[in-house]
């Protein structure tokens, strides 16, 4: 890898002068006639390389400082500059202390190359000296000199690890920094890096108070971005906005996904069926439950699961069985889940017999029943008057109480 040599502090007004006659950043100085760029050569080629990705603003462009596409450095092979060399560690110490605006670019700029001249004999120094300087930038609520410098670093390919991104992520939400938060979030995706569950909430937190266009083209980004693959990422950005109680937002990005390359599958309606039967809105639920057939998009166990609870909820007794009926001919076998919402909706309508049906129906399909299932028939044979056989079903539970189903057994399969 190149090591960067920066000439020292006494040469620093010249290399500044000498930019902005050039358009070159002072970080692209070297020793050398051969020396080559940073920019992915240094820990790997850099993942903005990819195609498409200097168009979604990964790549730094524009003109002056930090933001000027990247150009082949000039040489400086003057014997004397190179004994003119800055200490490095005294550099750093002084960014961490100084007193100058965080928004002075030149301080910025010095910051930079002088960790890139560090990086070849101190790298874990160095490292942390990058995440430790766009912290404090960040901390002082000066996001947009982090975000320069944390583009340029990109640029040259400097990478930080996941935790450090995790971190400045959850730093630029609390401070509804979308622009930031976007940035990194696009990068992790961009790397190929394992996003967690928390960084899709964060980045449904920080668009809460955004207006409609700004996520659009946010989404649109992700999908041009993640192509062939947008898919099962823009799910789970609906499902994140969804559990940020946004649902809204969660409906415009799965509306948007008809205008994009992208396509919605299986798990995009089980999740909006989901999330407009958990707040109640049953009408749009079964329009894009038409909608997903209309699609040729076959449902499964989920999604009927899915609507069968939605409809239980709000005692459409009638729906429900309807739907179980069209479970039944579409070939889809029930799991416990099902179960459980049809005894307790025929159950709380008052039809006994029909619950009583079901619960030997699973047991014969060796579907174990959980204590959520006894209790049900158990209240509900009571409020019939059907005492001698609750009292049955009763002990039936009480001596099979180690055999039930248990909580793992109503988690979902993932998709």
């Amino acid at each position: 890898m190149l090591v960067r040599r920066i000439p020292g502090h006494m040469a620093w007004a010249s290399l500044v002068a000498k930019h902005r006659r050039t358009g070159i950043p002072v970080g692209y100085f070297s020793f050398g006639a051969g020396a080559k760029r940073v920019a992915g050569e240094t820990r790997g080629a850099s993942p903005h390389n990819a195609g498409g990705a200097k168009s979604l603003g990964l790549v730094p462009s524009g003109r002056g400082g930090l933001g000027v596409p990247a150009r082949s450095g000039f040489a400086l092979d003057s014997p004397a500059r190179a004994r003119n060399m800055c200490n490095v560690e005294a550099v750093k110490k002084s960014l961490y202390t100084t007193q100058a605006s965080p928004d002075d670019e030149e301080v910025v700029d010095h910051f930079l190359c002088t960790v890139l001249a560090d990086i070849e004999n101190n790298p874990a120094s160095s490292w942390e000296a990058c995440f430790t300087y766009i912290d404090k930038l960040c901390k002082s609520g000066n996001f947009s000199s982090a975000l320069r410098l944390l583009k340029c670093l990109h640029d040259k390919g400097i990478f930080l690890g996941q935790n450090a991104y995790n971190s400045l992520l959850t730093m630029a939400t609390e401070g509804n920094e979308v622009d930031f938060s976007s940035y990194i979030f696009k990068h992790l995706l961009v790397s190929r890096e394992s996003l967690s569950s928390a960084a899709y909430l964060s980045i449904a937190k920080v668009f809460k108070q955004s207006e409609c266009s700004h996520l659009l083209r946010f989404v649109k980004d992700i999908s041009e971005l993640t192509s062939p693959k947008s898919t099962p990422v823009l799910n789970r950005i609906i499902y994140s906005f969804a559990e940020c109680g946004q649902i809204d937002k969660a409906l415009l990005i799965f509306d948007q996904l008809e205008s994009l390359t992208c396509k919605q599958d299986l798990i995009t309606y089980n999740t909006v069926l989901d999330v407009l039967g958990r707040v109640g809105r049953l009408n749009e639920m079964l329009h894009e439950f038409a909608a997903m057939k209309e699609a040729s998009i076959i449902p499964d166990v989920v999604t009927y699961n899915t609507l069968l609870n939605s409809l239980r909820k709000v005692g459409r007794l009638d729906m429900c069985s309807s739907i179980w009926k069209e479970m039944k001919d579409s070939g889809v076998q029930p799991d416990l889940l099902t179960y459980t919402a049809l005894i307790e909706c025929f159950g709380r309508s008052g039809n006994v017999h029909q619950s009583l049906s079901l619960f030997h129906e699973m047991k014969l399909k060796q579907i174990r029943p959980s204590i959520h299932i006894y209790r049900s028939l158990i209240s509900n044979l009571k409020k019939m008057g059907k005492v001698e056989v609750a009292m049955a079903i009763s002990e039936e539970m009480n001596s099979s109480l180690s055999e039930l189903a248990g909580p793992k057994d109503f988690k979902r399969n993932k998709r």
